[in-house]
């Protein structure tokens, strides 16, 4: 026999109680952490997908160099982005028919859209990607959308870069 591997031995049954003591406390924290609320799991993915739209809007207005308008409309919980000057919807980004985004219902089961600081409830993308309301570029920043009281869209003036806040943070 090897000397150096006479005093090895395997592990004592305290020794592999220990680690599976201490896996299962990794492995509950893991899964209690990833079974969030499925509401507040749908809010936060739609105010990334929000998020992920606009900029859209903002990319094709620059790259084809026409405007582009998004149109909240609040009371029937959905936004459509539109080439501003034709009033025809954009297609959506994978080529699924007309740029209609709604919420309440499918993967959006539990998001509403409950405000919005412009007073015309649409803004433009100009081909350089500035953002304008009512015809006139943005001189403050604005919440343009805000879904479930929580999550506020908010775009920035001349550059139009756009960032999400939250407050979503109980339940």
């Amino acid at each position: 026999m090897i000397p150096h591997l006479a005093n090895e031995r395997g592990m004592s049954t305290i020794e592999i109680v220990t680690i599976l003591v201490i896996s299962g406390i990794l492995f509950a924290t893991a899964v209690s952490r990833l079974k969030d609320n499925p509401a507040k799991v749908m809010r936060r993915n739609a105010a990334r997908v929000v998020l992920r739209d606009f900029r859209y809007a903002q990319e094709m207005a620059i790259t084809h160099g026409k405007a582009v308008r998004i149109e909240i409309q609040l009371d029937q919980n959905r936004y459509l982005i539109k080439w501003a000057r034709t009033n025809e919807l954009l297609p959506k980004p994978n080529g699924d028919g007309p740029f209609i985004r709604q919420f309440g219902s499918n993967e959006f089961l539990y998001v509403s859209l409950t405000g919005s600081e412009l007073e015309t409830n649409n803004f433009v993308f100009g081909t350089s990607g500035k953002p304008f309301v009512a015809g006139q570029e943005l001189q403050v920043p604005k919440t343009v959308l805000t879904l479930n009281a929580t999550h506020h869209l908010i775009v920035l003036p001349y550059t139009g870069k756009i960032k999400l806040q939250s407050d979503d943070t109980g339940e």
